[in-house]
């Protein structure tokens, strides 16, 4: 599935409530895992499940994506300062960086391949075994099936920078694929290319955390080898991102471009737009373009195209005043979402170069602080008010709110996980 929009129209692509107060809310409802025979295939649908933290307990609530009920309430073992979905969408790993923690929890909702179709699962959320211990885990970058959580270290306390490789297999059986410890610490990340990871360099002398390059590794069993550093610099690197042929990484004074060609890498830098203030520091890439989305923290977004080696920038802004208040990307859609201060949505998508697709109204006021989710099984968009402590869904198609709820915590972060359109589409 493609969103696929024109201007106003749709045209067919990272804390927790009281324990006592889930009262309050839709009570739980009963998550069984299904029974079927060896031949018989599941044609319902099941409903993926929406993880949301709460802001001052070690708590995280999960609810039913459908409908907005209460599935489970789950506590973790410190605050969650970040919630990210692995890569085959059936668990999050619960950052808990301040604590030196990862935890992951199971939504419950996953599928298994039987051969001829895609079997799905509905089972109740549990937190998994599988704990990560290291200093100031931040990054988690999925690709295809695999993910790297990267931990930066800590200067004060002279630990390293590390990563960790994870699967959802993996991390089904209380294990993680390969870890790798770094000679200095640094706010770092990494990208995996199959056997290889694409991971960042930092001086040890240098006076900043930000790394200044990149470095390629190869992946043996259940450790990293080095193979090389690629000489371009990427000063003040932070942001990356990858599509099929390329894994970019934003500078302070452009984009480092990596080309892969089967086993061979080759690098080159894409310079700032003139006039460009700030720096590109986020980065997006989708398996349905070629080009990327090179983003700054003011929001100004730029179509980063690596055939022609040059950016160009996205207006999206009708006035002046216009301000991004939260933003959301899709792998899934191949689309960027912002939520913008006067309460209208924008959607930006990719194919054909990254494009402003559309946008529309969805609040006439608006609070300060958003978080935004979107569903990979439908076209749903999920809006986080943290400020007011309510939670809507948004029909996409149709451009409209279709449910709300009231929550009765502090809440924080916002997750989506279930199965994706594409298995469904095979689970029957």
């Amino acid at each position: 599935m493609r969103l696929r929009y024109l201007p106003l129209l749709v045209a067919t692509t990272l804390l927790w409530g009281c324990g006592d107060s889930i009262d309050d809310l839709n009570q739980p409802t009963e998550a069984v895992p299904e029974e079927h025979s060896e031949h018989e295939h599941n044609d319902e649908h099941i409903a993926g499940r929406l993880l949301i933290s709460a802001a001052e307990q070690a708590e995280v609530s999960v609810f039913n994506a459908e409908d907005l009920s209460l599935v489970e309430l789950l506590p973790t073992t410190h605050v969650v300062s970040g919630m990210y979905a692995t890569p085959s969408l059936r668990y999050a790993a619960l950052i808990q960086r301040d604590q030196g923690l990862v935890e992951f929890l199971d939504g419950g909702v996953y599928s298994e391949d039987h051969g001829d179709h895609m079997h799905p699962y509905e089972q109740a959320p549990s937190l998994s075994s599988l704990q990560l211990s290291g200093a100031k885990p931040t990054h988690f970058d999925a690709a295809e099936q695999q993910a790297a959580l990267f931990f930066d270290g800590d200067k004060q306390n002279t630990v390293n920078a590390s990563v960790t490789l994870l699967d959802d297999h993996h991390i089904g059986e209380g294990e993680v694929i390969a870890h790798h410890e770094f000679a200095t610490y640094m706010h770092g990340a990494a990208q995996i290319r199959g056997d290889y990871v694409l991971a960042t360099y930092r001086e040890a002398s240098s006076d900043t955390v930000l790394p200044s390059q990149v470095e390629l590794f190869h992946r043996h069993d259940d450790h990293l080898h080095h193979e090389l550093r690629f000489a371009p610099t990427c000063p003040m690197l932070h942001g990356s991102a990858q599509n099929e042929e390329h894994i970019a990484f934003g500078c302070s004074d452009g984009v480092l471009l990596i080309e892969q060609q089967d086993t061979s890498f080759s690098a080159h830098k894409i310079a700032n737009p003139e006039g460009l203030e700030g720096r590109i520091g986020t980065i997006k890439a989708s398996h349905n373009s070629h080009d990327l989305l090179a983003i700054t923290s003011a929001k100004r977004l730029f179509n980063l195209d690596p055939e022609n080696h040059d950016m160009t920038e996205v207006l999206w802004r009708d006035e002046a005043d216009v301000d991004a208040l939260a933003s959301t990307f899709s792998a899934h859609h191949g689309a960027y979402f912002i939520l913008d201060n006067h309460g209208d949505l924008h959607v930006f998508e990719g194919d054909g170069g990254w494009h402003h697709s559309t946008h529309f109204n969805l609040f006439s006021e608006v609070s300060e602080n958003y978080q935004l989710a979107v569903a990979a099984d439908e076209e749903a968009l999920y809006v986080l008010n943290q400020q007011e402590n309510m939670l809507h869904k948004v029909d996409l198609e149709s451009q409209a709110i279709t449910a709300t709820q009231e929550l009765n915590f502090a809440a924080s972060k916002l997750q989506w996980l279930g199965i994706a359109e594409d298995e469904h589409d095979h689970a029957h």
